[in-house]
């Protein structure tokens, strides 16, 4: 039980945090000619254009600023004050399901310039294209280490779904834009690591899939129950039942790691498992829903219950199993 109590003793910590001025902006409603007084501000609608895991702590402007005409990444107008802002989880990314992390960078296929639900809908894609490469690369990590060979086929079987979701999201980004929308090229900036120690493979197991996977696919199932186009719906219904089963694998292939690795490879899951948890979305406002897509506020109450309830309980029966 020692491990199963420091497990979920870490994951109720809050992260510590670099505190640092900014700025943060908030969304413009449709028809909006000015920006509020900061005084009128909560402190919760606000978020960093350019960090979605940094948190407002204090407003520092004083008078109310003249509204921006595109601020967010999907190229919507907003409101920027200047504020203190905490980064909880420094020189980190944010992402939403398993990412391809090379030397510390998540890598992505470039995308043409899109704005609105496009944009956000092609930002899906290119993470469901990412996660293609990341479980081929997987899929070789498991074989120098002798994996078993059903574990094999559902780290393919996965590989194959995310070509899938890349597919029908790019479809829909191509709907919403009047035109087709793929990806370019994928940038790996320099050789794949595939003969790492097994520490090393279950420790990225644990945050690009334990974590990262589980947390996706959460978002997803919330997505679709939120989403007014049935077409969009059923979409994601299916992505969300596939990324079910990808988070369970994750969790399959690290308790099947810590039986090969002793405490070395338990010492590696229980220090990725107290890591500060990187999640985010396509875009930083909240009117995409309808569209299928969740806002930052959304996807950190799912984090928040996704840790709670179901990340928690996993770790605790993992580490008490190993």
């Amino acid at each position: 039980m020692r491990h199963s109590l420091l497990s979920l003793i870490l994951l109720s910590l809050p992260a510590c945090a670099t505190r640092e001025e900014g700025e943060a902006c908030m969304p413009v409603a449709e028809g909006q000619e000015s920006c509020p007084d900061p005084a009128e501000v909560y402190l919760d609608e606000l978020s960093s254009p350019s960090d979605c895991d940094d948190d407002v702590v204090r407003m520092l402007s004083e008078e109310a600023p003249e509204i921006d005409d595109a601020v967010f990444q999907d190229g919507s107008p907003g409101c920027c004050y200047e504020v203190i802002l905490a980064d909880r989880t420094p020189n980190s990314e944010c992402v939403v399901g398993r990412p391809f992390v090379q030397d510390g960078v998540v890598v992505g296929a470039s995308l043409p310039a899109l704005s609105g639900a496009a944009r956000a809908w092609a930002e899906v894609g290119r993470a469901e294209h990412a996660a293609v490469a990341a479980f081929a690369r997987l899929q070789l990590q498991l074989m120098v280490h002798g994996a078993p060979l059903d574990l094999l086929g559902e780290v393919a079987r996965a590989a194959a779904d995310e070509v899938r979701h890349a597919r029908l999201a790019f479809q829909v980004a191509s709907d919403l834009a009047g035109g087709p929308v793929a990806p370019g090229a994928f940038p790996v900036p320099g050789p794949v690591d595939v003969a790492v120690p097994l520490a090393r493979l279950a420790a990225e197991a644990v945050r690009e899939g334990c974590v990262g996977e589980t947390l996706s696919a959460l978002a997803t199932r919330r997505a679709a129950e939120g989403t007014r186009d049935p077409a969009i719906r059923r979409i994601l219904e299916g992505i969300a039942a596939d990324e079910e089963r990808h988070a369970v694998l994750s969790w399959k292939v690290v308790a099947w790691a810590l039986q090969q690795g002793g405490a070395e490879v338990r010492q590696a899951v229980v220090q990725a498992l107290r890591e500060p948890v990187r999640f985010g979305g396509p875009v930083e406002v909240e009117e995409l829903a309808g569209q299928g897509i969740l806002g930052p506020r959304a996807l950190r109450r799912v984090a928040q219950e996704g840790l709670r309830q179901v990340i928690a309980p996993a770790a605790t029966a993992l580490l008490a199993a190993g």
